[in-house]
């Protein structure tokens, strides 16, 4: 029962997805004499980012990042929770960029489907300055649950055997 309860909560939030406003701090246009005399000015400024459910193309792009992660979990489940913080220091990055791409969605591809790297840089810039790194990993872990990205990654290494063995001749 609560099962299918927690998998109805899913699918509304999935639906409707669920959204977070980040502050940080960016460059204002200077004048002519702040450049000279090396004043730097700053505004905060909030921005709204919207999870929904990904498609394909934003779950192949994350589970390349999360590849990166799959040895840190490793090591989180060998050691235990000694290791959890360092490890977390470590990858902070590779979790900031995870969230940016969740939280960019398909806007991290170009109308010709290259990557958009610029606006990527950016809000993975916002998310690494705007979080710690033990909110980071909470995060990732909601949105990894949330999109289901272990049962992705097992099913593309489910196909890559399935083919590495299904091709024998004789």
């Amino acid at each position: 029962m609560d099962k299918k309860i927690e998998k109805n909560e899913l699918e509304v939030l999935l639906d409707r997805g669920f959204t977070f406003e980040v502050q940080h701090q960016e460059p204002r246009p200077r004048r002519w004499w702040q450049r000279i005399f090396g004043v730097k000015r700053y505004e905060n400024k909030i921005e709204k980012f919207t999870f929904k459910e990904p498609t394909l193309a934003v779950l192949d792009r994350v589970s390349l990042e999360y590849m990166d992660l799959e040895q840190a979990a490793d090591d989180i489940a060998k050691f235990g929770e000694s290791v959890a913080k360092r490890v977390a220091y470590k990858q902070a990055d590779t979790m900031a960029r995870i969230i940016a791409i969740f939280a960019l969605g398909e806007k991290i591809f170009n109308p010709d489907f290259s990557e958009n790297t610029d606006e990527f840089k950016r809000v993975s810039g916002i998310m690494a300055h705007a979080f710690t790194p033990s909110k980071m990993v909470q995060i990732v872990a909601l949105l990894s649950t949330l999109s289901n990205i272990p049962a992705f990654l097992n099913t593309i290494r489910l196909i890559g055997t399935t083919r590495t063995t299904g091709n024998r001749i004789g």
